[in-house]
């Protein structure tokens, strides 16, 4: 296949897109498309640098063409050559492809065999499908990594790819400084132009948002949410660090109230894990446990990182079924007002979807001044409370 056969099949891809996928239409501008034998199929570098083995490519039906180049396209703009660094690069290529597979629902264009699909990482992980969707690459990759992911896949992200030019594209290649911010700008320019065309598959809107709302690791996220929820004031009577003329922090006792997930789906593993969490926020404050699994058993209060593993580990009880209603009704009944609630569980939770337990949850998240959950697989997110994945 000539060089201006390809030329003509990006070309064509780009008509197409602007009659049906407008999304596509302006990053497909920017991309420098090459021809390589140095990959076996294809591949994008994080400088936006697309490239195809020309033997490969040539045997491609027309729809796996148009498929293949929106998807190397899409990983240049979902960031994740970038994204994928200080994770292990196979894992972190499974989880990027499954999303960007995921993401590409466009009429005329047909996924080419072997691709990685939602539906293998869930046989792997036994997550369902449904909830791999909305779990970021990152999230993905830990759940991979957790679940000791053996699969062998052909890697498309790499740190630098080149070959004989089909399309100059526009991306600042050798600025790598600004390279992400520039990804950024014509990812937003995308969205616009997809939005005023009335055009934007539900998959890709949600892969787009992880570029923008990125998540910082779970201890971030629940130390903002505690502080949000943290009583503070100033008085004369205590002394201020900045001198005399400034009035010094009230200190308060600060309570918080564990429900740890201790029923029989939590591995030996996950339940260090979380006592792990306990006892960080026994370092500054009074921590009231209540372990659950279809029953609440009697809170157990620490209040040093010391107790929590003497005291609490040794008072874990659990093994049995799943079910959260008793002990959130034993935390309401128990918990003081303007305290934090902390839920940390796996997700698995039969009867999570049910009113009493969104009533409940309510009910506690008026009554505490911080309210969060902390899952490691399937995602709970009760109402009145914040819900991050932990890693």
């Amino acid at each position: 296949m000539s060089l201006s056969e390809i030329r003509r099949d990006v070309e064509n891809i780009r008509i197409y897109c602007s009659k049906f996928c407008p999304f596509f239409v302006i990053p497909l501008s920017y991309a420098r498309i090459v021809v390589t034998d140095d990959v076996p199929t294809c591949a994008v570098d994080g400088r936006g640098t697309v490239a195809f083995n020309k033997n490969w490519w040539s045997k491609l039906q027309v729809p796996e063409k148009r498929f293949v180049l929106m998807h190397e396209v899409l990983h240049t703009l979902l960031l994740h050559p970038q994204r994928s660094r200080g994770f292990n690069l196979i894992l972190f290529n499974i989880a990027a492809d499954a999303k960007v597979n995921g993401s590409i629902e466009i009429p005329g264009t047909s996924c080419p065999i072997n691709s990685i699909a939602y539906y293998e990482i869930s046989g792997v992980t036994g997550v369902p499908t449904s909830t791999l969707m909305n779990m970021s690459v990152e999230e993905i990759t830990h759940l991979l990594e957790k679940n000791k992911c053996s699969y062998t896949v052909e890697l498309d992200l790499c740190e630098r790819v080149d070959g004989e030019e089909v399309q100059a594209g526009e991306f600042l290649r050798n600025d790598t400084e600004h390279i992400e911010e520039e990804i950024k700008s014509v990812l937003r320019r995308a969205e616009v132009f997809a939005k005023q065309a009335g055009t934007y598959p539900a998959g890709l809107e949600r892969a787009v948002e992880e570029v923008f709302e990125q998540k910082p690791p779970w201890p971030i996220l629940l130390g903002l949410e505690i502080k949000r929820g943290t009583k503070e004031d100033a008085s004369f009577a205590y002394q201020s660090r900045r001198g005399d003329n400034y009035p010094g922090p009230i200190s308060y006792d600060r309570n918080i109230n564990v429900l740890v997930d201790t029923s029989g789906s939590i591995s030996e593993e996950t339940l260090k894990k979380f006592l792990g969490i306990v006892a960080y926020e026994a370092r500054n404050a009074t921590v009231n446990v209540i372990a659950w699994d279809a029953e609440a058993y009697e809170p157990i209060k620490a209040r040093t990182p010391n107790e929590v593993a003497k005291v609490v580990a040794k008072k874990m009880k659990g093994g049995g079924g799943t079910v959260i209603a008793p002990a959130l009704r034993k935390a309401l009944a128990t918990m003081e007002y303007g305290s934090t609630i902390i839920i940390l569980t796996d997700g698995d939770i039969d009867d999570k979807n049910s009113k009493e337990v969104s009533d409940l949850c309510i009910r506690l998240s008026r009554k505490a001044s911080a309210a969060v959950v902390g899952y490691t697989l399937n995602k709970f997110s009760p109402p009145g409370f914040k819900s991050f994945m932990i890693w």
